[in-house]
Order: structure tokens, then sequence, then C-alpha cells
């Protein structure tokens, strides 16, 4: 019996101390953020995408006619907290039209990277370069739009101010001798004009330093009547 008891004994492993067990340490994961207009380039893959089953294709639609609403909210939207992009599901918020048509090129290649890993298909080089034109329509779109809204003119306030702006510039860093007076009359796009190129020839020492052709302005009547 106590032969028995011995040998049960035995039989029990002996625990082996914590401080001779190997320490093995592991990096947690890190923490990935939602979308961040801050912290993440404009080439972050994108961190969330609608439910699988759902092609990108569909979920990234490059179509003029389905995203112009977004493309417009730049030019009509001064906040951009209240600005929506639904097309750009799981990317940063762009801050400006520019990096809208970037992502958008983006959208190009993750399609592209998800349709090649199917079986091979001859078409989808093509597929891409059709997509990619129809970035290049975005692009047109954008930029007449642009032009257009750069058109418009400012509102009665806003040009007064503008103008202020402008002959203030202007006769505080002019390199010739000029009266306030001699500009109050010219038209925004000529003081505009005329602030740029006081600017120029303060910074450019090379640059003539003379001053607008007036009697040109008067003859001619038209808004571009400086003489460079």
């Amino acid at each position: 019996m106590v032969h028995e008891e011995e040998k049960n004994e035995e039989d029990i492993p002996v625990p082996t101390p914590l401080s001779s067990t190997p320490f093995i340490q592991t990096s947690p994961k890190p923490f990935i953020p939602t979308s961040s207009p801050i912290s993440k380039p404009l080439d972050h893959p994108p961190s969330g995408y609608l439910p699988t089953d759902i092609p990108l294709a569909v979920q990234y639609p490059l179509e003029l006619l389905t995203v112009q609403k977004e493309m417009i909210q730049f030019y009509t939207e001064d906040d951009p907290s209240k600005r929506t992009f639904t097309s750009l599901h799981g990317f940063i918020t762009p801050r400006n039209i520019d990096e809208y048509l970037k992502l958008k090129a983006k959208q190009v290649e993750y399609i592209a990277k998800e349709e090649s890993k199917g079986p091979g298909d001859s078409n989808l080089q093509g597929r891409m370069q059709h997509r990619l034109s129809k970035v290049r329509n975005l692009e047109d779109f954008a930029r007449d739009l642009s032009k257009k809204m750069s058109n418009l003119p400012p509102n009665d306030d806003l040009q007064k101010e503008l103008r202020k702006d402008f002959i203030e510039l202007i006769m505080r860093d002019k390199p010739y001798q000029a009266y306030g007076h001699q500009f109050k009359d010219l038209p925004l796009t000529v003081l505009k004009d005329e602030a740029n190129r006081v600017k120029r020839m303060k910074n450019d020492p090379l640059m003539r330093k003379i001053s607008p052709n007036w009697k040109k302005f008067k003859k001619v009547g038209v808004d571009v009547a400086l003489e460079y």
C-alpha cells in the first residue's frame, strides 16, 4: 500500500517555475481609425466596404450623372462637414475637387485589382481604360464648372471689400508715384491685375518699376488695360 502511494507521487509532474518559462512578447494589433481627412493620405486603402457581395465597380460609381452632385458641393457648400460623398465609401473625405478626382482614379485601381483575382480575362485592360476615360470626363466637368463659377460676378458687398483690399495693397507696395483716387474708378479685374503686378515688381529686382498706362486704359475702356 505504501509502495503504491510512493509510485503515484512519483507520477505527478513537478510544476515548472514561472521564472524558467520563456516569455514570448506579442505586439498588440494596431488600432486602425475610421476615415479621417487629416491622418490618412490619399493613397491609403479604403477603411471600409459595403457588403462583400456587391462588386467594387458598383460600390464606386464613375458616371458623371451619378456623382456630379457630389462634385458641385465643392462650389456650393462652404462648410466641409456638410458635404456628403456616398460614392467614396471607406475613403477619406476630400477637402477639394482635386483630391476628389484623385480618389476616383484610385477607385479604378481597386476595381481592377478585384477583377484580376478571377480567371483570365482578355478584356480586363480594356475595361480599365474605359473607366479611366470616365474619370477624365469627371476632370473635364470639374474644369468647366470651375470656370463657370469663377466667372460669376461677386455680390456688391464683396466687390467693395475686394476693391478696398486691392487698392490698399497697391498703395502700400507700389514702386511708383500714384494716388489712391487714380484707382478708385478702375474695374475690379484691373485692380486685381495691378495688385499682382505690384507684387511681382516688389519680388523681382530686375522687373521695370513703371506705373500703369492710364491713357491706354481710358482709350480702350476695357478691364485688361494695364501695360506690363
